[in-house]
C-alpha cells in the first residue's frame, strides 16, 4: 500500500479509508477485486484533476513511492505531495464514495478511470515498461470486472495492440518510424491478446474512442494472409466501426 511509503506523512495516509486494494495477482484467491473496483472508482471521481487521479491511483494501488509518481509525471515530489494532500480534503468535504456507481453516472464515471489509466499508459509508453504493466494491470482488472463494457475492452486492446511493438519503437534512444521496425522484436503473443480484447468490443458494438483508437492501431499489424498491413480505409471494420 502507499503508506508503507510516505514518511513524514502519517497523517495523510491514515485519513485515507483503508478500503485499499490487495498488491496479489488478480486470479489470487485472496484478492477483492470488487473492493479494488470501488477503490479505483474513488480515486478516479471526475471531481478530481487528472493528475491528482493519476497520483492516487499509482500510489495508493499501485504501490509506488512519491519519487516513482514524480517521474511518471515529470514533476518534482513536493507538487505530488501537494496533489495528494488536496485530494485528502477534496475526499472529506464532497464525501466521494468507494463504490462502483449503479445510475446514469457511470458513463462519466467510467471515462474519468479509463482517462487515467490511459494517461499512466501513455506516460509510461516511451520506455518505462513498468508504468504501462501497471497500466495493463488495471486494464486487464477492468476488463474482468466489467466485461459487458466496450470501451473498457477497447482501451485494454489498445495498450496491448502497442505495447507488443515497445521493444522495436526506439533504437539508440531515437524514435523508429514504422516502417522501418524490427518486427521480429515484436511481442505476437500480447497482440493476439489485444486483438481479443478487441473483438471483444466489436462483439458489443463498441462506438467509442478507445475501440476506434485499437481498430487503427490493429490496422499496423500485418495481415495473416498477405503478410502486409492494412490501412483503416482498407480493413474490414464490423458494422458498428465501419469509418462513414
Amino acid at each position: 500500500m502507499f503508506g508503507r511509503h510516505v514518511a513524514g506523512d502519517a497523517e495523510l495516509v491514515n485519513d485515507f479509508p483503508h478500503t485499499l486494494m490487495s498488491e496479489a495477482p488478480l486470479e489470487d484467491g485472496n484478492a477483492l477485486p470488487d473492493e479494488r473496483l470501488n477503490v479505483l472508482f474513488a480515486y478516479c471521481h471526475p471531481t478530481l484533476v487528472l493528475e491528482t487521479r493519476v497520483a492516487l491511483t499509482l500510489g495508493m494501488l499501485g504501490g509506488l513511492t512519491n519519487d516513482q509518481i514524480a517521474g511518471a509525471l515529470r514533476v518534482p515530489p513536493a507538487i505530488v505531495a501537494e496533489r495528494l494532500a488536496g485530494a485528502r480534503a477534496k475526499f472529506k468535504k464532497a464525501g466521494i464514495p468507494f463504490d462502483v456507481p449503479r445510475d446514469g453516472s457511470l458513463p462519466e464515471r467510467l471515462a474519468a478511470v479509463l482517462a487515467t489509466v490511459y494517461l499512466i499508459f501513455n506516460e509510461a509508453y516511451t520506455g518505462d515498461g513498468p508504468f504501462a504493466a501497471e497500466a495493463i494491470r488495471l486494464g486487464r482488472m477492468l476488463a474482468e470486472l466489467l466485461p459487458d463494457e466496450s470501451e473498457v475492452h477497447g482501451l485494454l486492446a489498445l495498450m496491448l495492440l502497442n505495447d507488443g511493438r515497445r521493444t522495436s519503437r526506439y533504437r539508440q534512444g531515437e524514435l523508429v518510424l514504422l516502417v522501418d521496425e524490427e518486427r521480429t522484436l515484436w511481442d505476437r503473443e500480447r497482440v493476439a491478446k489485444g486483438e481479443q480484447h478487441l473483438a471483444r468490443a466489436r462483439a458489443l458494438y463498441g462506438r467509442g474512442a478507445y475501440v476506434l483508437r485499437a481498430e487503427i492501431a490493429s490496422c499496423t499489424w500485418p495481415n495473416r494472409s498477405t503478410g502486409r498491413s492494412l490501412s483503416p480505409s482498407t480493413r474490414s471494420f464490423p458494422v458498428s466501426c465501419r469509418p462513414g
